[in-house]
């Protein structure tokens, strides 16, 4: 991780033997994408897309079953006569079957084409064919003109996570908008078309995603959704939300069947037995707005299980599943005449709330684990659970006349129990499960492309975006790991006797670990390090001592803060990394007008310290500065003491107005250079600051070309 204080976007260490300088790099989030893009949208915008969300699902879920109790009705008035039992439940068993076709179409192509258009086709085929069920002549074509209608309405359902994935990063915020099934607008959400329509063709920022036109692959496009199934993590996810959602629709058959049949209720009555059902629904708003705040307590006490990635979403999916166990036996053991109705209906409550959770959780899951992918792992789901629900309602009147209410509805208790395991093994497994998924891996090499492919993107732990470190965060653990990186990458068959010629550049703590490999080039006999150039720093014994001086010790008062990780941690996470991050860049910077307008452009300051929003960062960055004043004092002071010097011709760049304040910058690395070494020094004027990478580039570029050019003629 770049530090906190005094590391820019591009304070980091390159091989500039085989790798350019971050400048040179597209930016990874232009200004005016930062602007355009849905996630970045004002608040009063996301209120609109939620708003006109809400309707669009509720049209959804409205026209799927509308016909339930108007069935008798249409059956009379078209004549059908025989099997009327299988024909009553074809009208929402055949809609049901547009819900399986719809996802294989609109949810990939949503993610090639963007949700705007996908969602306005969808809806003129919604509209046409609700009119054509009414003007139906007989009752083949009132069920063609009702699978149309299923088919147009999966459209909202197959791609909700993958709006909230579009409009909101935070995941707290988007399980939050899915906890009330609000889904799409008729604005536009996918990055990809956003940009395409600003004009942006280039797109590898976004993780690598591409757009494909309608020549191109569409056998890969429109199989997606399938070949989903392959991964653990979609395939019992979708398992456990068919079953459930195969329940809910079993219920218009099997609730008549108990309130008609066993109460003796007129069919209106019975149909208020659903009335419990939409509260529990409905509470389930409390719930997931209760657990998120358990959960963000639980962050900012540090608790170890807060940044486990699957107990952000899973333990309601825990909770829900047992509650959905109890419920179904409690109705199916209680509905019998000597009990009153009222028991058996109220057991509607925890189904609802139970079912809403379950959804909820499961979804949210998928949705973070697949996020550009999550349309077609949301339409793998919904291709399963609409397919079992147009088929298991038909078996409602065959199991509960031969099996009796109490062991029909057990039946349906035993398999959920079953499936209430499922969550339970996703938390103990599914880190594992991530990391060997396909779709998974793609995704993370994807990011890791994301500032282009003209090089290739080294994981270094400890460093920049990549994972955390595990094995220590002093400078030499960190850089042992980029001259890895660097010799797999670039020349892995490299030995001592023909090792791979570097330079090592860097600027504040990527100029500290330069400085650490260069004094101990021994240790890496298959690498010859030629160069160093370090930018605006001293060696960090050097700083340490320095802060005798009340005036140096505030200057850099972070270099003592930082290093108690666990105080430092909760302290900035208390007022906000990004702001945190923010204060320490103002007080570095220098005053040039010019300076400070190439540092805040492309919106790169606002991306970096956006990163310390994530505790690990803030933490990592806290790491970072307690190695420096454990483990990388103490090697420095073994330098010193055993006479380690740098050794490659080496050339310093430092700030005037900030490091030259406190250091004679020339006199202290004579003492930390070896004897006919050749060093350079050069200082960097105009009132320019620490970031000199961004403040001064084409000063700094040219002093680098100019030093290397000597050094050439030298030889």
């Amino acid at each position: 991780m770049s530090s906190t204080c005094g590391s820019s976007a591009s304070s980091s260490t390159f091989s500039t033997s085989s790798a350019t300088e971050r400048d040179e790099r597209q930016p990874l989030l232009s200004a005016k994408r930062i602007v355009t893009l849905a996630v970045d949208w004002p608040t009063s915008r996301k209120i609109f897309v939620i708003a006109t969300g809400v309707l669009l699902i509720l049209n959804s879920t409205i026209s799927s079953s509308l016909p339930a109790e108007a069935t008798p009705y249409a059956m009379d008035e078209f004549g059908i006569v025989d099997h009327r039992e299988i024909q009553g439940v074809l009208p929402i068993s055949v809609a049901l079957l547009g819900y399986v076709f719809g996802p294989i179409v609109f949810s990939p192509l949503s993610e090639t084409y963007g949700r705007k258009p996908i969602l306005l086709s969808a809806f003129i085929i919604y509209v046409i064919s609700s009119v054509a069920c009414a003007l139906a002549p007989n009752w083949p074509a009132f069920l063609v003109f009702r699978f149309m209608v299923g088919l147009s309405t999966a459209a909202p359902y197959a791609v909700v996570g993958a709006l909230f994935a579009d409009l909101y990063s935070d995941p707290i915020y988007r399980g939050r908008a899915n906890c009330a099934f609000l889904t799409f607008s008729t604005l536009e959400t996918f990055a990809p078309v956003i940009l395409s329509k600003a004009g942006i063709e280039d797109h590898n920022d976004l993780g690598g995603y591409e757009k494909r036109g309608l020549r191109q692959d569409w056998a890969a496009i429109l199989t997606r959704p399938i070949r989903m199934f392959g991964e653990p993590i979609v395939l019992f996810t979708c398992l456990y939300l068919a079953f459930i959602f195969a329940i809910w629709y079993l219920f218009f058959e099997a609730y008549p069947i108990i309130f008609q049949g066993i109460y003796g209720m007129s069919p209106g009555r019975a149909s208020l037995a659903f009335i419990p059902m939409s509260f529990g629904a409905a509470c389930n708003v409390f719930v997931v707005v209760g657990y998120d705040h358990f959960l963000l307590q639980a962050k900012k006490r540090y608790a170890p299980w807060a940044d486990i990635e699957e107990y952000r979403r899973l333990p309601l999916a825990c909770f829900a599943g047992p509650i959905y166990v109890v419920a179904l036996f409690w109705l199916g053991w209680s509905a019998r005449t000597d009990v009153h109705w009222i028991v058996p209906m109220m057991a509607g409550f925890p189904i609802g709330l139970a079912n809403a959770l379950l959804w909820i959780s499961l979804l949210n899951y998928l949705t973070d684990a697949y996020e550009i992918f999550a349309a077609s792992a949301l339409a793998s789901s919904q291709i399963s659970r609409s397919l079992a629900a147009a088929l298991l309602p038909m078996a409602t009147e065959p199991m509960y006349s031969a099996l009796g209410v109490k062991w029909a509805t057990s039946l349906l208790g035993f398999i959920t129990l079953a499936m209430a395991c499922i969550p339970f093994v996703f938390i103990k497994y599914g880190s594992y499960l991530r990391e060997r998924s396909p779709f998974c891996q793609l995704l993370l090499q994807q990011k890791r492309s994301s500032h282009g492919n003209d090089e290739p993107i080294l994981h270094l732990p400890g460093y920049g975006l990549s994972t955390p470190s595990t094995t220590g965060s002093d400078k030499l653990t960190i850089g042992s790991s980029i001259l890895e990186g660097v010799r797999a990458t670039f020349d892995p068959a490299s030995s001592p006797q023909h090792p791979l010629k570097v330079i090592l550049a860097g600027h504040d703590r990527g100029a500290r670990i330069c400085h650490r490999l260069c004094v101990s080039a021994s240790s890496f006999p298959s690498l010859s390090i030629t160069a160093a150039i370090l930018l605006d720093i001293v060696p960090t014994l050097t700083e340490f001592q320095s802060f005798a001086n009340p005036h140096s010790a505030v200057g850099y008062f972070h270099w003592s803060f930082l290093p108690n990780v666990e105080l430092a941690t909760k302290m900035i996470m208390a007022l906000g990394g990004a702001a945190f991050c923010t204060e320490i860049h103002e007080k570095s910077l220098g005053g040039n007008a010019k300076g400070r307008e190439k540092f805040f452009a492309d919106n790169a300051a606002k991306v970096y310290a956006s990163f310390f929003e994530e505790q690990s960062v803030v933490r990592a960055s806290c790491e970072d500065y307690r190695a420096a004043a454990e483990e990388d004092l103490q090697a420095q002071e073994d330098d010193q003491r055993e006479g380690r010097k740098l050794k490659v011709p080496t050339l310093v760049m430092y700030s005037e107005r900030n490091l030259g304040r406190f250091f004679d910058v020339r006199g202290v690395w004579k003492e930390w250079v070896g004897k006919g070494t050749s060093l350079e020094v050069q200082k960097v004027g105009e009132d320019k600051g620490h970031y000199l990478p961004e403040e001064a580039a084409q000063e700094v570029l040219r002093t680098i070309l100019e030093w290397w050019e000597l050094l050439e003629r030298q030889e």
